[in-house]
């Protein structure tokens, strides 16, 4: 399968009124995010299930948190999985102690920096303004969500 690409409109998982706590749906037996057998599911790894993709359509770009210094890692997750991703991303988050320090790096799956904590690197750095972009890669039937930088 050609690699595709689209624009997309980051969105971060993270509760929006910074509640650690997020709700589930009393209709499913799932438990809150925040539980210890949620949280053993939602190591800080992305099950590669939440990025199947057959186009770059089926993509959206994602915040997965990756220090408790608030470092981001810009993800491709399916728009399908988006529910699933951000219930396990917010217990993932929720676990980090609060450290007393700030970090501005923010990356994407392409291993490119963009914002001003970029370390000095001998390649040209991304384009001012750029925002991270989203395409399904892989071969066969069944691709990938990934994030890069153009």
């Amino acid at each position: 399968m050609p690699a595709t690409s689209a624009d997309a409109t980051v969105q971060d998982s993270a509760p929006a009124d910074g509640d650690s706590n997020p709700t589930v749906d009393a209709s499913t037996d799932a438990e809150p995010a925040d539980s210890a057998a949620s949280f053993a599911l939602c190591d800080g790894t992305i099950d590669p299930s939440l990025k199947a993709c057959a186009s770059a359509a089926d993509c959206t770009v994602q915040t997965h948190k990756i220090g408790c210094c608030g470092a981001i890692l810009y993800v491709g997750i399916a728009r399908s999985s988006v529910a699933a991703f951000t219930q396990c991303e917010g217990a993932w988050a929720a676990h980090f102690p609060a450290c007393g320090c700030f970090s501005d790096a923010k990356s994407t799956e392409d291993g490119k920096c963009l914002g001003n904590a970029c370390p000095p690197s001998d390649a040209a750095p991304p384009t001012p303004g750029a925002s991270p972009q989203v395409q399904c890669v892989g071969s066969g039937e069944i691709g990938s969500c990934r994030t890069f930088l153009p």
